[in-house]
């Protein structure tokens, strides 16, 4: 048990350093955007970014957490089928997914109170939703193999280039809110293109339909528990900007980030702990 106990604490230290690593830039990132970038503008970017937080939980409706659940039972021969079937069909519904985004984009974007002018903005959000759901079940086989040295170098990778986009993008190119959602694409498609040797060393060309009927309904059921929890994190933004604007939103969102620290160890733990308990 205490050996147990020993490794989780080493993982926690170890998924720590990207947790602790981002935490910190994006709390340092606050001075320079409120400094470049106006209240208002503030407000579309993090109402736009509540939405992508809750649509994140649709699109990976709990397949993670089922593969770890499933492949922490499998010999490396069924892993491969495990993370097949769900990589697969992550894929598929992915794909789908984005599609119903895209050719809805009028009644979503009204529902998002995306104005007309950064309409833009709404197809970046779809194609970091692809890229970082592509990414979610290749990240849970390198927890779930115990490797957090890679998953950390490769979430340090995404956080520095992610904040030197920022800052080029910002300060050179004067692209304002766009700035961050291209900043956040092009880090996301890093993780994901860092990503495919670990992709292609597992995946094989086959959907198991009766592995993917379990994977459902272990995975399932964590949709509406995360949903609930999403939005208790995400919900005040719509809820400030229904009842004031968008710069009151832009002054509350930059106030609110100054509490990220409480989240640190929550987030560090998390990571380490249910590949633990699947491993188990």
């Amino acid at each position: 048990m205490l050996d147990k106990i020993k490794e989780l604490t080493k993982d926690t230290a170890i998924y720590g350093i990207s947790t602790i690593v981002g935490r910190f830039l994006g709390f340092f990132l606050i001075p320079f955007y409120t400094n470049v970038i106006n209240t208002h503008d503030f407000g579309i970017y993090s109402n736009i970014y509540a939405y992508l937080a809750f649509l994140n939980i649709f699109f990976i409706y709990g397949m993670d957490a089922a593969f770890m659940k499933y492949a922490s039972l499998k010999e490396n021969s069924e892993k491969k089928k495990t993370f097949s079937t769900a990589y697969l069909f992550v894929t598929l519904t992915t794909i789908l997914l984005a599609a119903i985004l895209y050719f809805l984009k009028t009644p979503f974007s009204k529902l998002m109170e995306i104005p007309n002018e950064y309409s833009k903005l709404y197809y970046y959000l779809i194609f970091i939703l692809i890229f970082d759901t592509l990414a979610l079940v290749p990240f849970s086989n390198l927890r779930l193999e115990r490797r957090p040295g890679k998953f950390t170098t490769i979430k340090l990778s995404n956080i520095i280039l992610n904040l030197a986009l920022n800052f080029i993008l910002v300060l050179k190119f004067k692209l304002g809110i766009e700035a961050i959602f291209l900043a956040n694409l092009i880090a996301s498609a890093f993780s994901f293109l860092v990503l495919t040797p670990e992709i292609f060393k597992l995946i094989s060309v086959k959907i198991d339909k009766d592995l993917l009927k379990k994977l459902l309904k272990f995975g399932i059921p964590y949709l509406p528990a995360s949903l609930a929890a999403m939005i208790v994190q995400v919900v005040d933004r719509p809820v400030v900007l229904a009842m004031t604007d968008e710069s009151t939103l832009g002054i509350y969102q930059a106030n609110y980030k100054l509490g990220i620290f409480m989240m640190l160890f929550v987030s560090m733990f998390q990571f380490a702990s249910m590949a633990a308990v699947f491993s188990k």
